[in-house]
């Protein structure tokens, strides 16, 4: 129902800006008001949404009595040609943050409101390969929301009918039911199933029949169990099954991007589009005479007025940089501003020196060259003196300890019972520990630990690995705090260990939540995972395990680190590490 056309802005003092020019072809009918009202609309609704992953428009109006947007334009291209080049296939966790992206667009698209607070409501119905544009510099942008579903379209879909692309459907967009934001999560699933796999699970009408039907998508045998569970999630038959919302199937993303150890993917999508741009060069060349310029030209050789102001003036030509002509009746007093560069400066003659001496004011290259040499050789030291500080300091632990540690503890009331975790080499004290017969009672016991492993000077192949993760500079205040915290939670602590170690994935989603979720709460994350097994364990250490949150957000980036190593808390060099192993 329209055409895209590249163009420039033109303004005053020789201000250019390229952008597409989105216009409707001339249609006749009764269709023809009905194409207008969408077109406006879906304008109108474009123009309230300001992120960085959806498509802009800068104005719309009408022209020559057709209705066209001005829009942001995007040096790229679109998912569909990402998917299915046989010799550079789009690697997975490319296409996991690609959908990461589109997500981050739905999820402000699905909360904006309106300039009076009030939720516009909107479902862009249409999130599609075809309308994913992904530029050469790892940008990604969700665009064309003309038939996205708001409170305020004038143009409303009629009951019983639909609209979209069958093949990225829900089951309840298919059959004309109602529709909220799980529907793009819906579609945002089927889009990564495509990029991974190269096929939409709806291609096959046997499938769309099987899903309106009441039945489960069938998925492609090779897709990544963790890219699985992701896509079975978001398509399910009934909303309720899905993500609750797209800050969820988000979250979901960026665990899976973690696993795979990338830092930054939108470098790392710059990086392969750069690639892919110098294999495919020459593909599609720009043609000497675009044959679309004088349909161009005569489309911008308007002048548009702000507000009714007179003096106030758009202007565009096209990139071919034609003249405008000037328009009947003196609507246009002048014609776009010529650009020419001005004339050289010559640069003033250099001073006369004689062969082989010293210019003035200028350092000679070897100074330069003993400086790098003189970097290098501080860096050097710097680096090997840090490294043999860290190489010791397991040592002087081990000798800083000693074999009788004496701990002070508060006393216990008498008819207090132990805890039900505490081991029983902690609960029974060695006799050598009794106090004497005569001693003055204290308000605290003092107990000897004796028998209890010593200090182990060569740590483990794990433990080796989590002390050159956090680095010696910050293991001491972070292990510290966290230490304090065991110390005044114990109880809590245990049961997180024990959790830790029983569910291998509980640690990292814990870590993704939080780091999407930088001001939540345990508690707003138990409440969109109830049925989680934190979720159980929260029910009993609630306050204590809240006041664990401070900690784990200062240390997030070492957390992620010790996810994506497969690892959890660092227990191991805590004092709940000499312990004996939970049973």
């Amino acid at each position: 129902m329209a055409e895209v056309l590249e163009a420039i802005a033109v303004g005053e003092h020789g201000f250019e800006r390229k952008v597409a020019i989105k216009r409707m072809l001339a249609t006749t009918g009764e269709e023809a008001a009905m194409y207008q009202r969408m077109f406006l609309d879906e304008a109108r609704i474009s123009s309230q949404l300001h992120h960085a992953n959806i498509v802009a428009v800068v104005d719309y109006g009408i022209a020559d009595g057709l209705p066209f947007q001005v829009l942001e334009y995007v040096d790229g291209v679109d998912v569909r040609a990402l998917v299915g080049i046989p010799d550079r296939p789009l690697p997975v966790e490319l296409a996991l943050y690609i959908c990461s992206s589109v997500g981050h667009a739905l999820e402000y698209a699905h909360g904006v409101a309106d300039a009076r607070g009030q939720p516009l409501g909107i479902v862009h119905r249409d999130v599609t390969p075809g309308n994913i544009l992904v530029a050469w510099s790892g940008d990604v942008k969700l665009t064309d929301f003309g038939i996205a579903f708001a409170h305020e379209r004038s143009e409303k879909t009629l009951d019983g009918t639909t609209k979209g692309t069958p093949v990225y459907m829900s089951p309840e967009q298919m059959l004309g039911d109602t529709i909220d934001l799980r529907t793009d999560l819906f579609t945002l699933g089927c889009v990564l199933h495509t990029m991974v796999a190269g096929w939409s699970p709806l291609s096959k009408d046997e499938q769309r029949f099987h899903v309106i039907a009441g039945g489960e998508l069938t998925l492609a045998d090779d897709l990544p169990d963790d890219v699985r569970a992701i896509v079975a999630r978001a398509t399910r038959h009934a909303p309720r099954d899905r993500y609750a919302s797209a800050s969820e199937l988000v979250a979901a993303l960026a665990v899976a991007i973690a696993k795979r150890g990338i830092v930054d993917p939108r470098s790392s999508l710059r990086t392969w589009m750069h690639g892919l741009r110098a294999h495919q060069s020459g593909v599609s060349p720009a043609p000497a005479n675009p044959p679309a310029r004088g349909r161009l030209d005569a489309l911008l050789d308007v002048a548009f007025v702000l507000d009714g102001a007179e003096d106030s003036v758009r202007q565009f030509h096209s990139v071919a940089g034609a003249t405008l002509p000037a328009r009947p009746g003196g609507a246009l007093a002048h014609d776009p501003p010529t650009h020419r560069l001005p004339p050289p400066v010559e640069p003033p003659p250099a001073p006369v020196t004689e062969v082989g001496g010293p210019v003035p004011g200028r350092i000679s290259p070897w100074w330069w060259l003993a400086l790098a040499v003189g970097a290098c050789a501080v860096t050097l030291t710097v680096v090997l003196v840090l490294r043999k500080l860290d190489a010791l300091e397991p040592a002087r632990i081990a000798e800083a300890t000693p074999d009788a540690v004496t701990v002070a503890v508060p006393p216990a009331p008498p008819d207090a019972a132990a805890p039900p975790d505490a081991s029983a080499s902690d609960a029974a004290a060695p006799p050598d520990a009794a106090p004497p017969a005569d001693a003055a009672p204290s308000p605290r016991t003092v107990v000897t630990v004796a028998d209890r492993p010593p200090v182990r000077t060569t740590p483990s192949t794990r433990d080796d690995r989590v002390v050159r993760e956090w680095g010696a500079h910050r293991r001491r205040r972070m292990l510290g705090e966290l230490d304090a915290w065991i110390d005044a939670h114990r109880s809590a602590a245990i049961a997180l260990k024990s959790w830790d170690t029983k569910y291998e994935n509980g640690t990292g989603e814990l870590v993704a939540w939080v780091a999407a979720n930088p001001s939540g709460s345990f508690d707003d994350y138990v409440a969109a995972n109830p049925k989680s097994s934190f979720a159980a364990l929260f029910k009993r250490h609630g306050n204590d395990l809240e006041t664990l949150l401070p900690w784990l957000r200062d240390s997030l980036r070492p957390m992620q680190n010790l996810v994506r190593r497969g690892q959890g808390f660092p227990w191991a060099l805590t004092s709940l590490g000499a312990h004996p192993p939970l049973r």
